[in-house]
């Protein structure tokens, strides 16, 4: 009896560790765009911005800490499990449904997933027909 009240516990600890988590991915989402958008050209601007990456990163290792982890994207094989397909790109480079570009990350604790990732899959060419 023990053994499921603790079960139990755990797993109410996991969705509550969830549910927080997730009201916070538009902060990690706004994190995350502000790190490619923002251009520091002065040295107090890039003291701000420098400040800012370091909440970031903290933020980061909290999530880490709490056995939150990224969904893989680029480069990884598009799993309607994991992620959220917005875009097809044609190439014939690569193996059909790649991964080629991470539009919003994805989010999972364990093997709940909290938010798929929204990505580019590629999509290979068909082949053109040869006339013999």
């Amino acid at each position: 009896m023990c053994w499921l009240q603790k079960d139990e516990k755990d797993s109410v600890a996991d969705s509550v560790r969830g549910d927080v988590v997730q009201s916070l991915l538009p902060l990690v989402d706004n994190f995350e765009l502000a790190r490619t958008q923002v251009k520091a050209e002065t040295e107090s601007e890039q003291k701000i911005n420098n400040s800012y990456q370091n909440l970031y990163k903290q933020m980061v290792d909290i999530m880490r800490g709490l056995g939150i982890e990224a969904v893989p994207t680029i480069g990884s094989l598009f799993d309607p499990e994991l992620h959220e397909a917005i875009m097809r790109e044609p190439n014939d480079d690569l193996p059909d449904g790649s991964v080629v570009q991470e539009f919003r990350k994805g989010f999972r604790l364990g093997n709940k997933l909290l938010r798929p990732a929204m990505v580019k899959v590629c999509d290979t060419l068909p082949s053109r027909l040869s006339l013999v």
